[in-house]
């Protein structure tokens, strides 16, 4: 009969195979010790050898000697036990951190930091290759991303070395440039957005107003019942003009960003992944309510502070009603591009758009060459994209207009702000007449009816955005393509007309040079 020891020492050998899959269970657990926090089904994912402390084999072996030797008969219940044990053992050892140069997932909210990506490529010696994937992890990290992430990483690697991006310093060289040129494209987006808004606002202002007085009658001493009508027709062409530009800004800015891609410029498994990221209607209400009240509510602060100091400077009331006049729809405009800038950064923040997105394009390369252009390419760029605005703007005028009457953003958008200024008006007039025509209390009755309506507007156009975010008129759209339909056939036609032309002249320069082709 075999001793104790030796039977000890026979199954602690039998049961070899068991520690060594251990170690690797061990290596998995350790804390960076897969690398990544893609599971191990993940398509193309390597397990890495990662060796356990030698006290961890130790206690392991410990455990499964006792385990194995308190019974004369080595059986698999026994090596079953053996397993276990090994587990509570791992478990409750600490096992050391083993750096690994392989990138893990992270969040939108890190990668878009160009410092922190710079900073985890230099901590871990990542390549180009690596640091591409840390970026790219933001996306690949779920678990259902039909994608090899380090392949992927390393293809779209390869565009970037074809095209002198080759180190991961020039990578977040060019990452940084980016983001500065979408903060830029969203600047100018929000004004062109607001354009329509403000300049009907500096309309009413200079001149509708004074029209709409006399169309209701309006005395010298207007009533309360007046000023909401006043403010109730006055609200129907804002939410008009605020509608009205939004086929325009589509196609212009539709592909104006790199770090926001259309969907085209994606691919499809990123694109599922970016609709996770997608607001609910009430928090989309909630988002743009309160850029609506920090950006607009910031101006008017600044009006209230300007007509203020006019008054106390003894300047008539009717030079400082003239100020704000214009200070409304300048300081309006300041303020939609503040509120496109501030939707920019925390749909960034959010995972909507960003850096992830940017690697993951398509046309990574013509984005690359882009970047690289110099800055007066980038310059003249812009302006070309602002000409095709203008553009845009008379072509898709028909679309908008159908749009602001029909659609429920249309009709949503007149009937919140013909209700929310005819409350501001009469607000003002009640305050003037309970304060005795007292300015500041004028003002500051104004200026909060404005704060509610800045967050109402918000939250029901949100409403209406989700309830029906594809809203197009097909008459508008159909009338858009009309138009655009004959002005194309109108530049071909000229062309034609200039090709044959030139031809013809070109054939008959030597007999009769003044002969011309006719049309």
């Amino acid at each position: 009969m075999k001793t104790d020891l030796s039977l000890q020492s026979e199954s602690a050998s039998s049961i070899r195979p068991l520690l060594t899959a251990a170690q690797q269970e061990a290596s998995r657990q350790q804390p960076g010790g897969s690398g990544t926090d893609i599971p191990p089904d993940f398509p193309g994912s390597e397990e890495l050898p990662i060796p356990v402390d030698p006290s961890i084999q130790n206690e392991v072996a410990q455990q499964v000697i006792f385990t194995v030797g308190s019974s004369s008969d080595a059986t698999q219940h026994n090596a079953e036990q053996a397993a276990a044990r090994i587990n509570v053992a791992l478990n409750n050892a600490e096992i050391p951190h083993i750096p690994t140069n392989q990138p893990g997932a992270e969040s939108h909210r890190f990668v878009n930091q160009i410092d922190y990506v710079e900073h985890q490529a230099r901590k871990n010696g990542l390549d180009l290759a690596g640091t591409t994937e840390l970026v790219l992890s933001a996306i690949t990290k779920k678990r259902d991303a039909p994608i090899n992430a380090r392949a992927f990483a390393e293809r779209q690697a390869r565009i970037l070395q074809s095209k002198g991006v080759d180190t991961p310093e020039k990578l977040c060289a060019m990452l940084r440039e980016a983001k500065k040129l979408d903060l830029i494209a969203a600047g100018c987006h929000g004004l062109a957005g607001s354009a329509g808004f403000n300049g009907m606002s500096a309309f009413l202002n200079l001149t509708g107003r004074d029209v709409i007085a006399d169309w209701i009658g309006m005395g010298d001493k207007p009533t309360l019942g007046e000023m909401a009508a006043m403010g109730g027709i006055a609200g129907v062409p804002l939410g008009v003009s605020d509608v009205v530009v939004d086929p325009a800004l589509e196609r212009t800015f539709h592909d104006a960003y790199y770090t926001r891609p259309p969907a085209e410029s994606l691919p499809e498994w990123v694109n599922e992944a970016r609709a996770s990221k997608t607001l609910t209607t009430a928090q989309l209400g909630h988002l743009m309510g309160t850029l609506f009240v920090g950006t607009y509510g910031a101006r008017n602060l600044l009006r209230f502070a300007t007509s203020g100091l006019a008054a106390a400077s003894g300047a008539p009331l009717a030079l400082v009603g003239t100020i704000d006049d214009y200070f409304d729809p300048v300081g309006g405009c300041f303020a939609g591009m503040g509120f496109r800038v501030l939707r920019h950064i925390l749909d960034e923040k959010r995972g909507e758009s960003g850096v992830p997105y940017l690697l993951a394009r398509t046309d990574l390369a013509d984005c690359i060459d882009a970047l690289n252009s110099s800055n007066a390419a980038k310059a003249a760029s812009m302006g070309i994209r602002a000409a095709k605005h203008l553009g845009n703007s008379v072509t898709r005028l028909p679309e908008g207009l159908f749009k602001s009457v029909t659609t429920l953003e249309g009709i949503a958008s007149q009937m919140i702000l013909a209700a929310g200024f005819a409350s501001v008006f009469v607000a003002r007039t009640a305050a003037g007449e309970a304060s005795h025509g007292n300015l500041v209390a004028e003002e500051g009755a104004k200026y909060a009816a404005l704060m509610a309506l800045y967050y109402g507007y918000g939250q029901g156009m949100a409403a209406a955005h989700m309830h029906d975010p594809n809203s197009k008129n097909v008459l508008g759209a159909k009338a858009s393509e009309g138009i655009d339909s004959g002005m194309q056939y109108m530049a071909d036609r000229l062309g034609m007309v200039l090709r044959r032309r030139s031809n013809a002249a070109h054939a008959s320069h030597d007999e009769d040079p003044g002969q011309e082709d006719e049309v």
